[in-house]
């Protein structure tokens, strides 16, 4: 896809300390560096006007070289420290605690105040902006007639589009030249390139404890602990060439005022001016708190083999926003206490063997589960609401299976 590149690095290292014959110490560590410019979906009618379904209007050239407007960098490291202990030939406790911290980001373009949308693909730059050629009244003979101007205009922005390939890609140049002319009138940046932060810093424990009772049965219980805190923010990742932005809400700029209240992303600092890397427009962070304990017994009896899983688990929720914004003043900055869930669940598993050649199975399971964070909230880059009736989901899940084996022809009907 023209306009596109992947540059990615990957790390891996592993290490293991044997204390004695019932104690060792295991450490892993890994990661994979990776910057990526993104495609962008259009409509069938940017397609047909560029005469490829592989157009992609999220890049444009600069001085000459490609430059993509929305580029992902993406990198977890993370590190995980693993005690193994065999108590003796029967029994064995596995303990691992483990760190990540996520950081991914995504650029995208900003404009503000009277400027004019940058997208190529805007629905104003399409030829079907100027009259609705699905429309019967307007797409015939008579009415073309009359308003002539309109097919005219049509016709103009098609041979626009198709005159060169520029004219169907971001017009850098344009924005660093109306930036600067702008600046030089007395007023600010009016195009920019925010990056859209999504980071995650991620603690996890897990300790299980298995037991062989015999030749056909066995059990583990075990624990988990997880704790995530999610940073959600924007920085300012160019200015394209100017040097003063106001940190304020264009929507609610429009909506109020440009001097209104509700104009302030931050009422703790009205009207503060952005530079590269600062902070702007939103910023909150979503702390994710899990405690899982769970059981597994599974027994062989020839032919027959049963599992039955269990778990009970307890999640809190919370957002914490950093910003007190001005549509929102009263529950926006600060803490918005705390959302809790009970959830839990089973699985009982079935697999019977008459053969080597043929198994079949059957698994059954029940279980409520807390929402997901991100589904959770109304509007969590303004404000702390969550979402009403907030409850557990219950999932419920059926399989059967038959896997057999007709001299070398095998498969499987799930």
């Amino acid at each position: 896809i023209e306009g596109t590149f992947y540059n990615s690095l990957s790390y891996f290292l592993s290490a293991e300390k044997r204390i004695n014959e019932h104690h060792a110490l295991s450490l892993v560590t890994f990661g994979s560096p990776t910057e990526r410019a993104q495609q962008g979906a259009s409509t069938e009618e940017a397609y047909w006007l560029a005469n490829s379904h592989y157009y992609n209007p999220n890049w444009g050239y600069q001085g000459g070289e490609k430059r993509n407007a929305r580029v992902v960098n993406d990198f977890e490291p993370t590190t995980i420290l693993t005690w193994d202990w065999k108590i003796d030939d029967s029994k064995k406790l596995t303990t691992a605690a483990g760190f990540k911290y996520s950081m991914y980001s995504s650029t995208a373009l900003g404009w503000s105040g009277d400027a004019y949308d940058p997208r190529p693909d805007y629905y104003k730059n399409m030829p079907s902006s100027i009259f609705d050629v699905w429309d019967p009244a307007k797409n015939n003979p008579d009415y073309l007639a009359q308003n002539p101007f309109l097919l005219e205009q049509y016709y103009d922005l098609v041979d626009y589009w198709r005159a060169s390939e520029a004219n169907q890609q971001i017009n850098w140049d344009r924005m660093y030249f109306v930036n600067r002319q702008n600046e030089a009138a007395g007023g600010e940046t009016l195009y920019y390139q925010e990056r859209r932060h999504n980071d995650q810093m991620v603690f996890a424990l897990n300790s299980a404890f298995s037991h062989d009772l015999n030749r056909w049965g066995k059990y583990t219980v075990g624990l988990s602990l997880n704790s995530t805190k999610g940073m959600h923010y924007k920085t300012m990742a160019d200015l394209l060439g100017g040097t003063t932005y106001t940190d304020i809400d264009k929507f609610a700029a429009n909506d109020y005022g440009i001097n209104s209240t509700e104009a302030q992303n931050d009422l703790r600092n009205p009207n503060r001016q952005i530079g590269v890397d600062d902070k702007f427009g939103y910023n909150y962070n979503i702390f994710v708190n899990k405690a899982r304990a769970y059981g597994l017994y599974e027994v062989n009896r020839g032919k027959m083999n049963y599992r039955l899983s269990a778990f009970a688990e307890g999640t809190t929720m919370e957002r914490e926003g950093l910003m007190q914004n001005g549509r929102a003043p009263e529950n926006s900055y600060g803490k918005s206490g705390q959302a809790k869930f009970l959830g839990g669940g089973g699985r009982l598993g079935i697999t019977y063997r008459p053969t080597g050649a043929h198994i079949l199975s059957l698994n059954l399971g029940a279980e409520t589960d807390a929402p997901l964070a991100r589904n959770s909230f109304v509007a969590p880059r303004m404000q702390n609401n969550f979402v009403d009736n907030l409850t557990n989901e219950d999932i419920y899940t059926a399989e059967a299976s038959y896997q057999f084996r007709l001299g070398d022809f095998s498969g499987k009907v799930t």
